[in-house]
């Protein structure tokens, strides 16, 4: 139960940021997507992120991964250490701002948002891929 609820809430907070407004196309290729963080979905922990977040999520550890989408592949990668799982994804649904994909990626079934994150101060508006899949919550900006 507490998995479902996870992953409900998840997948809600998801839908809430695609649908903010940036004036952003919703394709979410051929961009190159650097993680910010990864976050446990149990919890929303964040466990990882990356060095330009190090200061926002002081318990995580860094890591160096990106997301790579052609066509109707993924790849993500660990730069680190070369490791990378590999996937498809198709088109579930979409607007003028954001899209809803269903991810496979290795064995694992993910949803898929891309849509635009607006700061509350309004000083940045960023393109923004979450994948949230089984265990996992990972939070993505375009590569600038």
């Amino acid at each position: 139960m507490k998995r479902v609820f996870a992953f409900m809430l998840t997948f809600v907070v998801c839908l809430s940021l695609s649908a903010c407004d940036g004036g952003s196309s919703a394709s979410i290729e051929p961009t190159i997507w650097v993680m910010s963080s990864i976050q446990r979905a149990d919890d929303g922990a964040v466990i990882y992120c990356s060095a330009n977040e190090k200061n926002h999520y002081v318990g995580a550890d860094t890591r160096d991964i990106t997301c790579h989408i052609s066509g109707s592949s993924i790849e993500i990668l660990n730069n680190e250490t070369s490791e990378k799982w590999s996937g498809t994804y198709r088109l579930l649904d979409s607007d003028d701002t954001s899209s809803i994909y269903e991810a496979t990626i290795e064995d694992a079934v993910c949803q898929m948002v891309k849509g635009v994150t607006e700061y509350e101060d309004g000083t940045e508006a960023r393109d923004t891929l979450i994948l949230s899949c089984e265990d996992y919550v990972l939070n993505f900006f375009a590569q600038e």
